[in-house]
């Protein structure tokens, strides 16, 4: 698997109405991830996630606080087709191929302190039926923005 990011970018948003538990401040975040499969066809989950979970994105907001985020995951290329094993929809990039993925997240956290966006490992298996999957470790990340 050889990945390349092809776009990173950082900006503050601004929420609109009354928002009593969430900042109308926040930071928001995209990454657009490269994916060649090299030698092997790659099953990759379209999910993201911060924890533990069977997740295909593993992510992780560094910041001076705690905060809270939400985050998606879409996919595009030529080649790349969606399979559903069960309850997970895989993203299949055929050996040689490649597929772009669009990741976006949003930080809601303390006013006035500095947030970034990490992509620390991709989950992928080489056979949709395998019970485990194989771990792509990585550190793509955005540049860190102040709340303000």
């Amino acid at each position: 698997m050889i990945l390349r990011i092809k776009k990173s970018q950082a900006f503050l948003g601004r929420a609109k109405g009354d928002r009593k538990f969430i900042p109308n401040i926040y930071g928001r975040y995209f990454l657009a991830v490269e994916v060649q499969a090299v030698s092997n066809t790659l099953y990759i989950p379209i999910s993201i996630g911060s924890g533990r979970k069977s997740t295909g994105f593993i992510y992780v907001i560094e910041g001076d606080t705690e905060s809270k985020s939400t985050a998606s995951v879409d996919y595009e290329g030529k080649g790349a087709s969606i399979i559903t094993s069960g309850s997970i929809s895989y993203c299949k990039i055929p050996s040689g191929r490649m597929a772009l993925f669009k990741v976006r997240a949003n930080v809601y956290g303390t006013p006035g302190q500095k947030y970034k966006f990490s992509l620390s490992r991709i989950n992928y298996k080489i056979n949709p039926n395998d019970l485990r999957y194989k771990k792509f470790l990585t550190d793509l990340s955005t540049e860190s923005i102040r709340l303000k």
